[in-house]
């Protein structure tokens, strides 16, 4: 049963795809050097981010750059049209606007 629904989710077998191999070593080259040049460490609870920490993050590994290659992956694993804005992978700014509305919520 759970293998019979995932068949209607996933593409099953392997994803052979060179476009999406070279986005994958590039995170990781990115990845390498925002790990040795971030300044500020890993987040923690109650970690209150600040402007300098994001436009460093954004500098070292643009999270645009990780959304396209994620939203590449998606296209190619899903036997659906993905909902991307159902993706944790937002831009600071609306994070931010979400934040701040879960906030005035109660949430």
């Amino acid at each position: 049963m759970v293998e019979q629904r995932l068949l209607q989710l996933l593409v099953p077998g392997s994803i052979e795809d060179s476009d999406l191999d070279r986005r994958i070593v590039r995170l990781a080259e990115r990845f390498q050097v925002y790990a040795a040049n971030y300044p500020f460490g890993i987040w923690a609870p109650g970690l209150v981010v600040s402007q300098e920490m994001r436009a460093l993050t954004e500098l070292y590994l643009p999270l645009t750059e990780v959304r396209r290659d994620f939203h590449r992956l998606l296209r190619l694993s899903l036997m659906f049209p993905p909902i991307f804005a159902a993706t944790p992978l937002l831009p600071c700014s609306e994070l931010a606007g979400r934040a701040t509305a879960a906030v005035a919520a109660g949430e």
